[in-house]
């Protein structure tokens, strides 16, 4: 749905040949998911006018993990593995799996299930901790099933020290870890006074 033309006009029904008067027009914008319902905004032609151009620059990576500013590729191992749905902890938000890395490093990732009632849904994880455990951020329509089986894509922080040690990929960081923070922006400079010495 993202950037889905959207319009509205009125019309005879009793004549629809007429035509139409068209009252507006625009896109969806931000899709949320809240308490089981999907709001979609509406974003006039006025909204893509007030976007901001410029890119900007914060002490995290600008860039989503396998974008092509990134260059990770995340269509293979060993970041992009399948695996299945073991244990169920929580239903449709919680469960154990035979993943086998260390804890934390689907973080931030997503997972895409391949079967099963979810088949073709993709989540974002919340948390991954040992013995394979995932966590996802929003509980998804249908309930788990032992053995569905699943696609996840590591996870990126976009950190400095995630870029060059798990991805190695320090070079294409699009970061700039080493900007002043807001603290530092706001300090008043008070002047010395020059040290005079009579004699």
């Amino acid at each position: 749905l993202d950037f889905a033309e959207v319009r509205t006009q009125i019309v005879n029904y009793e004549s629809l040949a007429d035509g139409g008067l068209w009252l507006n027009r625009g896109y969806i914008g931000k899709v949320t998911v809240k308490n089981d319902q999907y709001v979609a905004e509406l974003r006039g032609l006025s909204q893509i006018a007030s976007q901001q151009i410029l890119e900007l620059y914060s002490p995290g990576c600008r860039y989503d993990l396998g974008s092509r500013r990134c260059t990770v590729d995340i269509t293979t191992g060993p970041f992009f593995v399948t695996s299945s749905i073991s244990t169920i902890v929580e239903d449709r938000i919680e469960f154990t799996s035979g993943l086998g890395q260390a804890a934390g490093y689907f973080d931030y990732g997503k997972i895409t299930f391949t079967s099963g009632d979810n088949s073709g849904l993709a989540m974002e994880v919340k948390a991954h901790t040992g013995g394979g455990n995932i966590e996802l951020w929003q509980p998804l329509p249908f309930a788990f099933q032992i053995g569905d089986t699943f696609e996840a894509v590591a996870g990126c922080d976009k950190t400095l020290a995630t870029c060059r040690d798990k991805f190695s990929n320090l070079l294409n960081h699009g970061g700039f870890p080493h900007l002043p923070g807001e603290d530092e922006l706001a300090k008043v400079l008070v002047p010395k006074r020059p040290d005079v010495t009579t004699g």
